[in-house]
């Protein structure tokens, strides 16, 4: 009988610990932005945001991978930035995408670093500069974020109690015994 309660508790605390692990988590954020950026005669900026999932903070969550992609038509003559969060992450290279009914050029970006551990929540404020003699069209926008959600850590000192209390009772039971 005592193998019995050994094996059950075993059982328990395996599934308790597991159900308390921490797990991946994919958010993914989509803007239809309709945005032109017209620098025939000058320069400018896109502006934009994107969400972040409710209760995300840097630490404790850790952020496995980030990605933006932009969906762009029209021409771009020079290699133009992009900041988020203030942080330049890249460049629009040269590109020609003049058919405006057709599917628009897709540009990806990491910005994993862009979450370290100043980043101060919220939405992600985002910044394409575009030069001289640019036509572009800014059809969409996609973030991407993979994450880890902590566990709490009273979550795992109240496992490891379930796990002591039921080793000295199983324990205290044998001595009974005895």
């Amino acid at each position: 009988m005592n193998k019995i309660w050994m094996v059950l508790l075993l059982v328990l605390n395996v599934s308790i610990i597991n159900a308390s692990t921490a797990r991946a988590t994919i958010f993914t954020d989509i803007k239809d932005l309709d945005k032109i950026g017209f620098g025939l005669i000058g320069s400018g900026t896109l502006k934009w945001q994107h969400n972040t999932p409710d209760g995300f903070k840097i630490p404790p969550d850790t952020v496995n991978s980030a990605a933006l992609d932009i969906f762009l038509k029209g021409w771009n003559v020079g290699a133009d930035p992009l900041y988020v969060e203030g942080v330049k992450v890249g460049d629009v290279p040269n590109f020609l995408k003049i058919n405006i009914f057709g599917s628009a050029k897709e540009f990806n970006f990491n910005i994993a670093p862009v979450f370290s551990p100043t980043w101060g929540g919220g939405m992600l404020d985002i910044a394409l500069n575009y030069s001289c003699l640019d036509l572009i069209y800014l059809d969409k926008s996609k973030f991407t974020l993979d994450y880890t959600k902590a566990v709490p850590e009273p979550g795992t000192f109240v496992l490891l109690g379930f796990g002591l209390v039921a080793v000295a009772f199983v324990t205290r039971r044998r001595t009974l015994r005895q």
